[in-house]
């Protein structure tokens, strides 16, 4: 298993605001099907 961490930053290195988001992973996979998932996550500071 592994993990992924978010430091709650945007693309731009600014703090985002509390709320729900949507994280998308996409993993490549050479010579398969990708796999994607997408989960909703609540962000508190």
């Amino acid at each position: 298993a592994s993990t992924i961490s978010w430091d709650g930053s945007d693309d731009c290195g600014r703090r985002v605001s509390e709320g729900i988001y949507f994280v998308r992973l996409v993993v490549d996979r050479l010579g398969q099907e990708n796999y994607q998932k997408t989960e909703k996550i609540i962000f508190l500071k």
